[in-house]
């Protein structure tokens, strides 16, 4: 049964009314965000309603998306309607929530960054700047009161209501012949093994030999690396589940990284040149031989190549998203390709373009392993095959970029 009139929102463990974990469904009206928007950043923020004995235990839950372009109505839906659309009907992106123990009535919290789930709902066929969200909470971890936390709900205290923060870019591709707005298509790497580093010859070996894959890096460096060994690298990123059709018209794609550090580390000059796997489903990095990415780089990579020299990150960017210049040209040789099929696999290749000497020489991003809700992603904007046009886009992400983006803009959508 649906429980719509609680004094406040408990994620995780209620012992209240029943016994046991359950779900959250959180539902934002009139999210006022154009179709094809680029999401920055998004969050849900909460305020806490309770401390204590009730929720100082650790536990995780999961965070989900209803994937329809515009979410009905709470009210008057059957039994069991949380449970069906969380398991049945939500984004296939998800993030683990880790909440903080609260210390304080009237404190702040946050989710982690729910980006690309809000990116996977404006991308469904029919959202329109205006309609409504659902935010899904579920497969909480703990088994005791204490395993959960109590946020405010509009029933407690409607001003303090859960809110859905989102900052955003309006895109400015062309649109598709007849005027329908570009397809939105999101792959994230999705396992520790799909970015990878590899030294280029010519490094001096280390923990890591020159050659070898290393597959459990704590962050992806662009540039220079002197820790497993000292040199220069070639970073892969493979995008795992890429749902555009084949010979789709490519208007926009970019890289999407986390800024993991700044200072010192990595504030030298930095340019790489972006390739793409010339594949039209990228096999996986396991188990491949020394030297893979500089064969692929060399060899078995697309025509077309991109420089990408990245801004220096200040203290205050960490965590910040980057993105990497337009990559369309790239991808629209994959896609083109044959054998091509949606939920195909592509590889971003990134090497040197003016070779670094020192490790300030790079550029530090999240990897998987140490946050896989901040690993790269790559978001594409395309026509289906049928719209194929030619001619320049004009794309918001121009010249005068701040941190990649040109326009943010910022919307707070409240619980009503």
């Amino acid at each position: 049964e649906l429980y719509t009139s609680s004094s406040d929102i408990e994620l995780g463990y209620d012992n209240d009314k029943y016994e046991g974990n359950q779900y959250v469904g959180l539902r934002f009206p009139r999210v006022a965000v154009p179709m094809g928007s680029l999401v920055h950043r998004a969050h849900v923020a909460f305020v806490v309603d309770a401390v204590g004995d009730c929720c100082n235990e650790t536990f995780d839950v999961t965070v989900k998306m209803q994937k329809i372009a515009n979410a009905p109505s709470l009210a008057g839906q059957p039994a069991g309607y949380l449970s069906a659309m969380y398991s049945g009907n939500a984004t296939s992106g998800s993030v683990t929530y880790a909440p903080e123990v609260d210390e304080a009535i009237g404190d702040a919290a946050s989710t982690p960054d729910l980006s690309a789930l809000v990116q996977e709902v404006l991308g469904q066929d029919g959202w329109a700047s205006g309609n409504a969200m659902l935010v899904l909470f579920g497969e909480a971890t703990g088994n005791s009161e204490a395993h959960s936390r109590e946020y405010e709900s509009f029933d407690g205290a409607g001003g303090s209501a859960p809110s859905l923060v989102i900052e955003y870019c309006p895109m400015a591709v062309d649109p598709c012949p007849g005027g329908a707005a570009p397809k939105l298509a999101i792959a994230r790497v999705a396992a520790a093994a799909d970015d990878v580093e590899e030294a280029v010859p010519g490094a001096t070996s280390g923990t890591v030999a020159v050659g070898e894959l290393y597959t459990s890096s704590s962050d992806i460096e662009l540039g220079y690396d002197k820790d497993k060994y000292t040199g220069n690298q070639y970073v892969g990123l493979r995008f795992t589940g890429l749902d555009m059709p084949a010979s789709a018209d490519v208007k926009s794609a970019r890289v999407k990284f986390w800024v993991d550090a700044a200072g010192s580390c990595c504030e030298g000059d930095l340019s790489v040149t972006v390739k793409m796997q010339k594949a039209a489903d990228a096999p996986a990095f396991t188990g491949q031989s020394s030297g893979y990415l500089d064969t692929l780089y060399t060899t078995g990579a697309t025509a077309a190549e991109v420089t990408y020299t990245p801004e220096v990150d200040g203290a205050g960017d960490v965590h910040q998203p980057r993105y990497t210049p337009d990559l369309k040209d790239l991808l629209q040789e994959v896609v083109g390709l044959t054998q091509w099929a949606p939920g195909n696999a592509v590889v971003a290749l990134f090497a040197p373009g003016t070779a670094g000497t020192a490790e300030s020489n790079s550029r530090e991003y999240e990897s998987f392993d140490t946050d896989p809700s901040m690993a790269a992603s790559l978001v594409v904007e395309y026509c289906p095959p049928h719209g194929r046009t030619t001619g320049s886009t004009s794309s918001a992400f121009r010249s005068g970029m701040v941190g990649g983006l040109v326009t943010l803009l910022l919307i707070v959508l409240h619980l009503r």
